[in-house]
């Protein structure tokens, strides 16, 4: 009865494994076909786009994929070598006498002000034990510090390598870090710290924990509403101002990826009158998330995550958030960007040849033994460039596979419109035979008018990625 369909098997926690029949005919999400789950693991993603010029730089934390220096470096190195030295913290009370003055040194080397008040009472009184129970502990914290620092410098010198490979003229020195575990959401876990000195302490104290983690150089100078000198819409400028001055803000967009062979030819990316079967979209609809806090770059205090995190989850709880203000739709970010800017001519194209064709490339890395499709949430920011008269810098922060599409009932009702219809807009783009009449971006339309268009624009893939 089965013998014509494939079969997935689905490990469920605390439940055993079940085995799927799926019908090869039939769609499904693009994670289920594959069985090599580092496809779709958010940090090995990442990392399998390599370092590219709109992506900060970026290395993968996995203590069970690498074997050197917290799970960054791919082999290990020296870092936990260290010179042994002689230990006086057990010598007894003749013994001390006579190395006296080395102990001197040692205390002086090991021993806080505090610490050595609490030794020099305890020997006063003839309590030898406590006061080297107190050396002891004193000799393995400072001892720890120096393993630290020195894992500190290798982890600096590798990162300063990544970035020379890069960029040859870029450099590591003063910058900022960013840590986001790879299977967290909602800005869950995320840290900021100011140097690599910080972000050392940070993954020594991870130990082997098996987390996986992306580490990115954080980006310090994002593009601000207010620096734009003459905005598109000058009007609506003057109205959000008020609200969304000094706010940092990301975008999210929605890309689709789908497959689409034939029973017979199934394996393959191109049918035989090369007419690709691995199609990407970009939706022209995005979210535009806006923090509740002034962004300052000097303060990267827990307590003021919410200037650096635009995440909703964590902005919503905020007194001063308001869903009409915080979050804001594409085509109102383009009113307030520089005169001139366009996402037609400044944004899609280069985002649809860049990022989309990389993580097209990614996917098409992949056996796809069935009918399927991937919709991702890609989140970008724009960066402040050297010279204030260009345009802002376009940066992928990350790609999440498990986008929401929900949007609070505050904000207009086109807004709302727009972003429930991106589930309607998949389905057309996936199974073209339920053609609700919609027509796409660019013109092409179904059987049956509609008002209402498909707003994924499809985005050219290079023939090496499709056959």
């Amino acid at each position: 009865m089965y013998r014509d369909y494939d079969t997935v098997n689905v490990v469920v926690s605390g439940s055993g494994t079940f085995e799927l029949w799926i019908n090869p005919l039939a769609v499904t999400n693009l994670r289920t076909n594959i069985e090599d789950r580092n496809l779709w693991d958010k940090a090995l993603l990442i990392k399998a786009i390599g370092q590219r010029q709109w992506l900060p730089l970026t290395v993968v934390r996995d203590v069970d994929q690498h074997a050197g220096l917290f799970g960054i470096l791919p082999e290990l190195g020296g870092e936990d070598e260290s010179e042994e030295e002689e230990d006086y913290r057990w010598l007894s009370q003749a013994q001390r006498e006579e190395y006296a003055d080395r102990l001197v040194e040692f205390d002086q080397e090991y021993l806080d002000p505090f610490d050595q008040a609490y030794v020099d009472v305890m020997e006063e009184h003839s309590k030898y034990r406590e006061a080297n129970k107190m050396r002891l502990e004193a000799y393995n914290y400072r001892r720890e510090r120096r393993r630290i620092r020195k894992k500190a410098e290798l982890l600096s010198e590798y990162l300063e390598q990544a970035m020379y490979e890069r960029d040859p003229d870029g450099s590591i020195a003063g910058a900022k870090w960013i840590y986001k575990p790879a299977d967290g959401n909602k800005a869950s876990g995320i840290k900021i710290f100011e140097d690599v000195a910080k972000l050392a302490e940070f993954c020594h104290e991870l130990g082997l924990d098996p987390q996986v983690g992306v580490i990115q150089q954080y980006l310090e100078y994002p593009w601000l509403v207010e620096h734009a000198t003459v905005a598109n819409d000058t009007a609506f400028r003057r109205e959000k101002m008020p609200f969304l001055r000094s706010k940092k803000f990301d975008m999210r967009m929605f890309l689709l990826v789908t497959y689409e062979p034939p029973p017979e030819d199934r394996g393959r990316r191109t049918g035989g009158d090369g007419v690709p079967w691995l199609k990407a979209y970009l939706h022209k609809d995005g979210i535009c998330r806006f923090s509740t806090a002034d962004y300052d770059v000097e303060d990267l205090s827990e307590e003021n995550r919410r200037a650096h995190l635009t995440n909703n989850a964590i902005n919503k709880d905020a007194p001063d958030y308001n869903p009409s203000n915080n979050l804001v739709s594409l085509q109102d970010l383009e009113r307030l960007m520089p005169k001139g800017w366009t996402l037609e001519e400044d944004f899609y194209p280069y985002v649809e040849e860049q990022v989309c064709t990389a993580l097209a490339a990614h996917v098409a890395g992949g056996e796809l033994p069935r009918r399927g499709f991937q919709l991702f949430g890609i989140d970008l920011m724009l960066v402040q460039p050297e010279d204030p008269r260009d345009q802002p810098h376009i940066y992928l922060l990350e790609v999440n596979l498990r986008p929401k599409l929900d949007i609070p009932d505050e904000v207009s009702v086109k807004f709302q419109r727009d972003v429930k219809a991106i589930v309607d807009d998949v389905i057309m783009c996936i199974e073209e035979h339920h053609d609700t009449g919609a027509k796409d971006s660019k013109g092409a339309k179904g059987s049956v008018e509609c008002e209402r268009e498909n707003r994924f624009n499809r985005v050219h893939l290079p023939l090496n990625l499709v056959s």
